[in-house]
């Protein structure tokens, strides 16, 4: 049982650097790709790439932020109650 235990575990942590890689790059790419494709049709150089770019990465960050916040609170909730367990 402890060794199907130690897999989930792994599992869930994969899972979650996946989602969290996922959800920094597809707004960057989406900027990119975006700002690329304003840039051709109104012929503005590179600017509107940069500037998409940029709202990319805020929103990738954002969003990493909030999953984060989200799934770390639950782990501590998880350690405090074996921590107790250990010491006393």
């Amino acid at each position: 049982m402890k060794k199907n235990q130690k897999i989930t575990t792994g599992l869930e942590a994969m899972a979650l650097f996946t989602q969290l890689g996922l959800t920094m790059a597809i707004p960057i790419a989406f900027g990119v790709l975006a700002g690329h494709w304003l840039d051709r049709k109104l012929g503005t150089g590179v600017l509107l790439m940069l500037i998409l770019t940029g709202l990319g990465i805020v929103a990738g960050f954002i969003g990493a932020y909030q999953q984060i916040t989200q799934v770390a609170p639950m782990k501590k909730k998880k350690s405090d109650g074996q921590d107790k367990g250990k010491n006393g």
